[in-house]
């Protein structure tokens, strides 16, 4: 089995160079190929600068926590972790598995599997295994009431998949979507594809909130076509969609249908009003590729376009509507190869929906930054790029010991990484869940500003 983050990161370059799109599904209601967007007016406020306040990351041993899944349980190669308060899911292999020798010629990693994980009592409290004909897990999510994985096949660019959900009160257990090739009727309907052409559809978005899950669908052709002389071919989306399907009664409802051969959804988030994505493309005359984030509300189904700079991404919404989204740097192709690698290629805007107050920059020099994470209330966000903490009630920017972060709770935020590991402790495939505590982060940061 393949290495899931890098094959999604390879799925991510290749839908900036040859966007995708979703497809079809048969849904309750349906929105018009063609959406009707309209465009937000922009922010007239001049942007407040944010900067980092304080650097906590050489004394994390005050406010965080590290747990070892190989020394209790043989486990490594951590990803996508997902939490609620003390129970955490995250994708994990046999350390044995991942070491050098053991990954199989084509990149498989045999044995991964879905793990449960009380992070209060240490404790793993269940294994979910893929079923035969599968060979790996994706996604991993839970919160209060259900706990979502899927199960797919090893080819990431035509997937076959199974998602399943366990209700948490009752404990039932259900699959509530599936996919097997050359049985896409239900995926494909009314999608206008011409005859003859061959498709595949790629698994890569999800997200859950409350009795919803949403996920991304995108079908592209199967042949590649050449835009332009000498250039490499690009495979043209057929459609790109986002939809709704209720867990219990599993009524799906699609919310986006994006029809474009070279564009694509390349992310999104949701709140309680709203669900914000990104639509990233490539134009073959300039030799240039583009992104722009939208937002659909939930009260009226209209879609609005949020950036009209063909530089944003990424974006993130908190409870109180406010939206945060990467911005690629406007002279992002004159820097210089090392400072590509170096990252700095984007920024941070933050800002609310209806841009009634001042937008907020968050740029720092060393790396180009990435919202990870919103806390429950929404007062605190994280970004990495090295991890950071931005306190809303007091702008204060806070460099932490972190990683790819997701809040489990307002005060818990859980990674599985090995930043900030003792170079003598790090044994090789991620093995380390690291949890931090926001109110003892804010002790020892309260504890720096009293001293004399």
């Amino acid at each position: 089995m393949k290495n899931i983050k890098i094959l999604l990161l390879i799925i991510i370059v290749f839908l900036l160079f040859s966007p995708l799109e979703g497809c079809k599904r048969p849904v309750q209601q349906e929105q018009n190929n063609t959406p009707n967007i309209q465009k937000q007016p922009p922010n007239k406020f001049q942007p407040i600068i944010i900067k980092t306040t304080k650097n906590l990351a050489d004394q994390k041993d005050k406010y965080t926590k590290v747990i070892s899944l190989k020394e209790k349980y043989g486990y490594g190669m951590l990803n996508y972790l997902s939490g609620y308060e003390n129970i955490i899911t995250v994708i994990a292999y046999p350390y044995e598995n991942t070491l050098p020798g053991k990954i199989h010629e084509e990149g498989v990693i045999p044995g991964g599997c879905l793990l449960v994980y009380d992070i209060d009592k240490d404790e793993l409290l269940r294994v979910i295994k893929p079923e035969e004909g599968f060979v790996d897990i994706y996604p991993s999510l839970i919160d209060k009431d259900w706990i979502v994985w899927g199960e797919i096949d090893e080819d990431e660019s035509d997937t076959n998949f199974r998602i399943y959900a366990i209700n948490r009160n009752t404990q039932e257990e259900k699959v509530v979507l599936e996919r097997k090739r050359g049985h896409d009727e239900k995926f494909i309907e009314g999608e206008n594809i011409p005859t003859g052409t061959k498709w595949r559809i790629p698994l890569r978005y999800f997200d859950l909130k409350g009795d919803n899950l949403y996920y991304e669908i995108t079908i592209y052709e199967d042949k590649a076509v050449f835009p332009k002389a000498n250039m490499q071919g690009v495979y043209r989306t057929i459609s790109s969609s986002i939809y709704e399907l209720n867990l219990k009664t599993l009524v799906e409802k699609r919310l986006i249908h994006w029809k474009n051969p070279y564009e694509g959804i390349s992310d999104f988030d949701i709140n309680n009003d709203y669900l914000a994505f990104s639509i990233t493309g490539r134009d073959y005359e300039k030799g240039t590729s583009y992104s722009n984030v939208f937002i659909y509300s939930f009260k009226n189904g209209k879609i609005t376009q949020f950036t009209d700079d063909f530089i944003s991404e990424s974006p993130r919404l908190t409870p109180d509507n406010w939206i945060i989204y990467q911005r690629w740097n406007p002279n992002e192709l004159l820097l210089t190869q090392h400072e590509v690698s170096q990252g700095y290629m984007f920024h941070i805007v933050m800002e609310p929906i209806n841009r009634n107050k001042p937008p907020l920059y968050i740029a720092w020099d060393d790396w180009s930054p990435t919202c990870r994470g919103v806390s429950p209330s929404g007062r605190f966000i994280t970004f990495e790029g090295p991890p950071k903490l931005f306190d809303r009630n007091t702008n204060m920017l806070i460099e932490y010991r972190g990683g790819c972060d997701t809040f489990t709770s307002e005060n818990i935020i859980v990674s599985e990484n090995s930043i900030g590991i003792p170079k003598d402790m790090y044994r090789g495939p991620v093995e380390w869940i690291n949890v931090t505590y926001v109110d003892k982060l804010l002790e020892v940061l309260h504890g720096e500003e009293n001293k004399p």
